[in-house]
């Protein structure tokens, strides 16, 4: 089998840590490093992926840690969370989360730096050298313009570190107004792509690049002659009377009273702030960037765009992608009441203006959109097994995953208290939890029943010599009771005459009624199960087709004790199950119980939101596809018999330690260890970025990978020739356990706890911003 593929770390492969180096050498070579100045990184989800508006992390460094930077940068880049820098030098107490605009942060700035974001890129950045001079640095940020122009980042160095931080913010602002640049930078604390770090704006990932590199330093002085004295870029589209308003001593008035919508622009805004609110600075944003679109120096679509960017970089924490869609059109349409269709509609193609006739949306269709399923590998099973999938899949009808998590989780029961995983401190049963996610008549059932053929089997052979126990019972029980008569007649006379009491007789006591041994369970209590699992010490499985009732009555007993057991159970933990109704407690010596249910979204969608997050739901592994489209009937005969290849797991023998019936363990190879440490590795930097509930479903990941890659040692097994039973469990199996877990079970996670993680949100308002652009709209 292949290794398996891991999209999200392909981002962090194409991290370049040498550039990383190279850049913050060449942007702080002239800085004297104080003991109480410190870098500031910035990360922030991409535009397009699953992390737009979720992520947002800012990192202080000190100047010497260059691996706690290669370490922020390369996770950041492994998720589709951009790495920025503000390219000066910090006071260590800036506070982490705050950017603001505030000048007193910036202990000192570097460099003249132009961003050129749009436009004619060549032109403005020959306009700017043929001015000031060949930039020391000349940097692709990663991001094409509309006509396929690379943008970029050109930057002057200064040859002193400069502590007049309004000045050379002032600086940077006007240059970028004159020429057309971004100008963002007349924010003292503005941030920037860093060289080596990874552009993944809607999922497609590129290196932000050093393109040209000089050793050229500048005086401040004369770069500020230069750029005060040069004429604006002909053709800009930009009058002169909106260039940033300069001070006598160069620089920049940020105050609200003077310039409002400025001062927006550069400074973070948190949330519950008395005299700037979300609201306010966002009003002041947008109607600043829909004022430039109804003065055509830029679309409304860019207007929209600018704004959207504005709330991710500065507004803590973003909104709701839905909510910011509702108050951006709001503003929109107030505009178009005020002052008519927007000018110079021969400029502005209508396929890129879906604002100019903006209408009330139909915003409920795309409201609780679930991401996209992935696919289910079933080559992970093997040939035999995955090919056995495929076929009765397409004979029931059912979706490819429902099949397959059906397998996995009757296979753990199979195996049950005969196997277990160690690693380590790891000690993993043979227990797995499978969820099937979907609406009724969507295949749940059909696709239960080749695997539910293969567990009645094994029933019917478990509980094969039950009758005739429960005869002989009846025999017994009979005998008991006339021996104890007669005893309790004998004890009467003995006490008459004065006689000692006769003992009792051993065939005057009713035997234990007799528990038939099952495979399968359905609607039990925790008293029973324990019963049940006593009498079958191979394990369970409890299959419900319905398992929101289950999961909803969880805390019926005083104090959840239900919930608790089930808990425990997860980890073959319960040692006895004690409940006021019993007489005595009862003792379990090897506890196996796997789960197998089937439940509707909105039922789930209920029982998360009630969800005492205690790790219950995390536990289960989820299989939500989308609907099979009908087809027709198909005459599928499988080429093997999957009972007999299963009889091979269900024989499996419980070890004996100290004359009793244990686990025997399984370890990992050396090389299957090998694989496993480097996934958890892996995994651990994917987990820092997972939120809500999807938390305890990371964290519960390698546990469940480890038990995974047991059940499929013993499904490939299952088919070998080699009779011998397995004695550890092998690289192969611990690869298919992480294609599984990579490219099925963590999407899934996402699509079905989206939810309370956010995701689901972000995939919706993806969809509508999908819907907006291409005018693919419901107007009311």
């Amino acid at each position: 089998m292949s290794a398996p593929a891991f999209p999200l770390t392909e981002n962090g492969a194409l991290y370049d840590p040498a550039q990383v180096d190279e850049y913050l050498a060449m942007l702080f070579r002239h800085v004297d490093w104080q003991t109480s100045q410190v870098i500031s990184l910035l990360g922030i989800g991409e535009k397009g992926t699953t992390q737009e508006g979720v992520f947002r992390d800012r990192k202080l460094v000190a100047p010497g840690f260059l691996g706690a930077v290669h370490r922020h940068l390369k996770r950041w880049a492994q998720h589709h969370v951009a790495g920025f820098i503000v390219p000066a030098v910090l006071h260590a107490e800036a506070h982490e989360g705050k950017g603001g605009g505030a000048l007193d942060k910036v202990a000192a700035h570097t460099a003249i730096i132009l961003d050129i974001d749009n436009g004619n890129v060549r032109e403005v950045a020959k306009y700017a050298t043929d001015r000031l001079g060949k930039p020391t640095m000349i940097v692709a940020s990663g991001g094409v313009t509309d006509d396929g122009q690379r943008k970029a980042h050109l930057y002057w160095l200064l040859n002193e570190p400069s502590a007049d931080i309004e000045r050379v913010a002032a600086l940077r602002k006007l240059l970028a107004a004159k020429v057309g640049g971004d100008q963002s930078f007349g924010r003292a604390t503005q941030v920037i792509r860093i060289p080596g770090s990874v552009h993944a704006k809607h999922g497609k990932a590129k290196v932000c690049t050093i393109l040209d590199r000089t050793t050229l330093d500048y005086d401040l002085d004369e770069l500020a002659d230069i750029i005060e004295g040069m004429q604006p870029m002909p053709g800009l589209p930009v009058p002169q009377a909106a260039l940033p308003m300069l001070s006598m001593v160069g620089g920049m008035d940020f105050t609200p009273r003077q310039d409002t919508a400025v001062a927006a622009l550069h400074r973070d805004v948190p949330e519950g702030g008395e005299e700037l609110t979300r609201w306010s600075e966002f009003s002041k944003v947008a109607g600043f960037h829909i004022a430039e679109a109804r003065a055509g120096r830029v679309t409304p679509v860019e207007a929209y765009e600018k704004t959207h960017g504005w709330m991710l970089m500065h507004m803590v924490p973003a909104w709701p992608v839905a909510r910011f869609e509702q108050e951006f059109q709001g503003l929109f349409e107030r505009d178009l009441e005020n002052h008519g269709a927007f000018p110079q509609p021969g400029q502005i193609a209508a396929s890129l203006n879906p604002y100019a006739t903006f209408q009330p949306l139909n915003l409920w269709p795309v409201q609780n959109v679930p991401l996209p399923p992935p696919e289910f590998p079933a080559d992970a099973f093997g040939n035999s097994w995955g090919g056995w999938i495929r076929g009765a899949a397409a004979s029931a009808g059912a979706p490819l995953s429902y099949v397959g998590l059906s397998l996995l989780v009757a296979t753990a029961a199979l195996i049950g208290n005969a196997r277990r995983l160690t690693h380590g401190s790891w000690t993993e049963p043979s227990i797995l939890w499978g969820m099937m996610v979907g609406d009724p008549s969507t295949g749940k059932t059909p696709a239960l029943r080749p695997v539910q053929n293969i567990l009645t089997a094994f029933d019917r052979e478990v509980a094969a010599g039950y009758p005739a126990e429960r005869v002989e019972f009846v025999a017994n029980e009979a005998d008991a009771k006339i021996a104890k008569e007669k005893w309790e007649k004998d004890v009467k006379a003995a006490i008459t005459h004065d006689k000692p009491l006769p003992p009792m007789p051993r065939n005057a006591t009713a035997p234990d009624m007799p528990i038939c041994p099952a495979i399968v369970v359905k609607d039990v209590t925790p008293e029973k199960l324990g019963y049940l699992s006593n009498a079958s010490p191979k394990g369970l499985i409890m299959v419900r087709d319905e398992a929101a009732g289950w999961l909803g009555n969880m805390n019926r007993f005083s104090g959840g004790g239900e919930r608790q057991v089930w808990l425990e159970a997860y980890n073959g933990d319960v040692g006895k199950i004690d409940r006021v109704k019993l007489d005595t407690p009862i003792h379990i010596n090897n506890f196996s119980v796997s789960v197998l249910g089937g439940i509707q979204p909105d039922r789930l969608n209920t029982i998360l939101r009630d969800d005492p997050d205690d790790g219950l739901i995390p536990r289960f592994l989820f299989a939500y596809p989308d609907p099979v489209p009908p087809v027709r009937g198909i005459n599928w005969v499988p080429d093997f018999d999957p009972i007999a290849l299963m009889r091979r797991i269900y024989s499996l023998k419980l070890a004996l330690v100290d004359d009793e019936a244990r686990p025997l363990e399984l370890p990992l190879t050396t090389e299957a260890a090998n694989a496993f440490e480097d996934w958890r590795q892996t995994h651990y930097l994917d987990s820092q970025l997972a939120e809500g509930m999807a938390i305890g479903a990371w964290g519960k990941m390698p546990g469940q990978l480890l038990r995974l890659a047991l059940v499929l040692e013993m499904i490939v097994w299952t088919e070998s020739a080699d009779s011998s039973e397995p004695e550890a469990v092998q690289a192969k199996a611990i690869a298919s356990a992480i294609e599984l877990i990579e490219t099925f079970f963590k999407p899934m996670a996402r699509r079905v706890l989206g939810a309370a993680g956010g995701s689901t949100k972000i995939y919706a308002a993806k969809l509508l911003a999908e819907h907006i652009v291409e005018n693919r709209l419901t107007i009311l």
